[in-house]
């Protein structure tokens, strides 16, 4: 198991903040437009040359704390340096904590776990579905939007292959651990969670 999105506020001042975080990439580019849609007033993308955005940074405003996101597979770098750098003065306002399940049929086997959990415990079960195309992917919901708590159970490999313009008939993805795998083989389930 491993975290696949980490958003939190640090209780220290920005610029210790933006040059602890600039340690996980090589550039810091402008992400000022994004910060403000969460009602900040500066907005920092530490950028990796071969992973892309590793982490976002927003300060000033929303109070005196600074917003730091990660997401995807820059994730655990991005909350192991956060815990070691601030122990007590960081405080987690959504973590995404993510299972991967590589073989044939895992969706259909999960599901019906997930389902067993959302009647025993009277919980929204509401799923998507593209009933005209297979290759969208199914995305099965164990609790309401509105919740501290949901799960997330969806089929990964379509999720990867709607975002290839082109693809072979007969294709295999890598996974983060490097495991080679059909794409209707590769599930994953998540459990978010909101500390209040």
């Amino acid at each position: 198991m491993r975290f696949d999105y980490y958003t939190t506020t640090i209780d220290a001042r920005p610029e210790v903040v933006i040059n602890t975080l600039r340690q996980l990439g090589h550039e810091l580019t402008d992400a000022t437009s994004l910060a403000r849609s969460y009602r900040y007033q500066q907005g920092f993308r530490v950028e990796h040359d071969r992973k892309g955005v590793v982490a976002t940074i927003c300060t000033g405003g929303n109070g005196h704390r600074t917003l730091a996101f990660a997401s995807g597979e820059n994730t655990d770098a991005f909350v192991e340096l956060v815990r070691s750098e601030w122990p007590d003065n960081h405080f987690v306002t959504r973590a995404d904590a993510a299972q991967d399940f590589i073989q044939p049929k895992s969706y259909t086997k999960l599901e019906k776990v997930c389902k067993s959990v959302a009647k025993a415990n009277r919980l929204a079960f509401p799923r998507i579905v593209d009933p005209l195309n297979a290759k969208a992917g199914r995305t099965q919901y164990v609790g309401s939007p509105s919740s501290n708590f949901r799960a997330r159970l969806y089929e990964k490999g379509y999720e990867q292959l709607s975002r290839m313009k082109w693809h072979p008939a007969e294709f295999f993805f890598s996974t983060p651990e490097g495991e080679q795998v059909r794409p209707d083989d590769w599930v994953r389930l998540e459990l978010q969670v909101r500390p209040q």
